[in-house]
């Protein structure tokens, strides 16, 4: 893998060899191999596989040698991996700071289709396996967990091995166009059940437009269950 070019920053105060050629150096291989430490420690709860490359620092690079730890800022709000960079720093004797990048790949076990799946298709272990992969790559929101997708169907095509997330799924139906249901309508303590035709299609506690096939009254109802709505009053 190409290595990632470093990125530095001097606060004022920063030792350089040329003004000072006989202070003691800290040496930039060993900086490399602390931050790849660091980055293993602050990673290693986040996906059951990693790999972690440091961005190489220029050898010709010139800093005080530090009296205590170096003390290291990951720029990773989320921990997610990728393209990171770290800043490293020193107080002591002379206070200096840079900062250097680095590619953090996360491996973790995720859900992907097993096969193609259709629109509207209920998502279970016959379409859906799990797959290592590199999260870094990954957008947001996709899934680990088979419970996850109980009760859920497809909210459009889903390709074979496509990464699935929350917005690809949705609850199934609970009531479809011109499907006969059951109408409660509530008012105080008083509840009249009867048919109605329901005018729209709808998932639970969703609204849907009805129609009363006592009275032919259309009203909008709260789909409380699969073909059942209800009206308070």
């Amino acid at each position: 893998m190409t290595a990632y070019r470093s990125i530095y920053f001097f606060f004022i105060g920063c030792a350089l060899a040329l003004t000072m050629p006989s202070q003691a150096l800290e040496n930039t291989r060993a900086i490399e191999q602390q931050v790849a430490k660091f980055l293993e420690q602050e990673y290693q709860q986040s996906a059951k596989k990693l790999t972690i490359q440091v961005g190489r620092l220029d050898p010709r690079l010139r800093l005080a040698a530090c009296e205590e730890p170096l003390q290291m800022n990951l720029r990773d709000p989320d921990h997610s991996g990728g393209s990171i960079s770290v800043q490293v720093s020193c107080a002591l004797p002379q206070p200096w700071a840079i900062y250097t990048s680095a590619q953090v790949d996360l491996y973790h076990e995720i859900l992907v289709a097993r096969r193609a799946i259709g629109r509207g298709e209920i998502l279970n272990e016959s379409n859906v396996e799990q797959k290592q992969v590199n999260i870094s790559l990954q957008r947001q929101g996709y899934l680990i967990d088979l419970q996850s997708l109980e009760g859920q169907v497809a909210k459009r095509n889903i390709r074979p091995g496509e990464t699935l997330r929350q917005g690809l799924l949705e609850a199934p139906l609970a009531i479809s166009r011109g499907q006969t249901v059951s109408l409660a309508s509530r008012s105080g303590g008083i509840t009249v059940v009867t048919q109605a035709e329901a005018l729209g299609n709808g998932r639970v506690g969703e609204q849907v437009r009805v129609r009363n096939l006592s009275s032919e009254r259309i009203i909008s109802a709260r789909i409380i269950e699969e073909g059942a709505v209800e009206v308070v009053f």
